[in-house]
């Protein structure tokens, strides 16, 4: 009886140290799939903290290639803009020269009128002069021959004086109608002079608006380039329905546009599409 006693007792403590010992294992187990779930969910984390920056780089990519598209999209019009002033330039020039050269040919004309005039007063002169010594021939009674000479003379002179009167006469019409032309050539080469100066200024511009605003990459790009005269390092005024907001330097330069960063002083005014920037 005893000894079944002593068995049933080593058999209990058996028992015992094994439930323990699967007690012990499972707590064991469950630390360590805790561990390992743990290291997961980080590990799970950063992979989703990854994703999100690179969806959100390639996001920041796509604007800066979108920009860069119509950037370059913009600077392609407005060099074809600039291609089309610069061809009506030429066009002007040309229309300049071709004014200038009529009006000289016009000088040149009434040069030749007024000496035609000037022909005419002296013969007029010569007339009166020989009507003079008709006159006293006639009255001294010099001889009948020395009157006829005087009178072929003046008869002679008077048919000249009549050719040079009708010379005179359509030089005079031909005078008030270059007069006429030469009012109307001044006029048209003012116009073109001012349509040029205006077309000169067009296409050196002092001032243009914001084209681009990109505050990811704290910058903006403007309508003016290396064909107005902007140079990397410039300072140039960024202004807002006239106000003066501060000033912006420029960073990189293309022929028609042109880029800069956006200073500290300019943060808080939120700049724009639109505002403008001045030289």
């Amino acid at each position: 009886m005893s000894k079944i006693i002593k068995l049933g007792i080593v058999v209990a403590f058996v028992l015992a140290v094994l439930s323990v010992s699967t007690s012990l294992m499972l707590a064991v187990k469950q630390i360590k799939y805790r561990e390992v779930a743990q290291k997961h969910d980080s590990e799970l984390k950063e992979s989703q903290a990854l994703k999100a920056g690179m969806q959100k780089k390639m996001a920041d990519y796509e604007k800066v290639v979108q920009e860069k598209e119509k950037i370059a999209s913009q600077t392609a019009k407005m060099e074809e803009e600039l291609n089309a002033v610069e061809s009506e330039l030429s066009e002007l020039k040309k229309d300049l020269e071709s004014k200038d050269e009529a009006i000289e040919t016009l000088k040149q004309e009434k040069e030749a009128i007024a000496s035609n005039t000037a022909a005419s007063e002296e013969l007029q002169i010569e007339l009166e002069r020989l009507k003079e010594q008709l006159h006293e021939a006639q009255a001294s009674g010099s001889s009948q021959g020395g009157s006829e000479l005087y009178q072929e003379k003046v008869k002679a002179l008077v048919e000249e004086l009549k050719q040079k009167d009708k010379l005179i006469a359509e030089s005079r019409q031909r005078e008030t109608e270059l007069e006429e032309m030469a009012k109307t050539l001044k006029s048209q080469l003012s116009q073109l002079s001012s349509i040029s100066q205006q077309k000169s200024s067009a296409s050196y511009r002092a001032e243009a608006p914001v084209e681009v605003v990109n505050r990811e990459m704290n910058f903006i790009v403007f309508s003016m380039g290396e064909n107005d005269g902007v140079k990397v390092g410039d300072m140039l005024g960024v202004y807002r329905s006239g106000q003066f907001l501060g000033n912006i330097y420029v960073d990189e330069v293309f022929q028609n546009m042109a880029s800069a960063s956006i200073s500290d002083e300019l943060v808080k005014y939120n700049v724009n599409e639109g505002d403008i920037i001045r030289k």
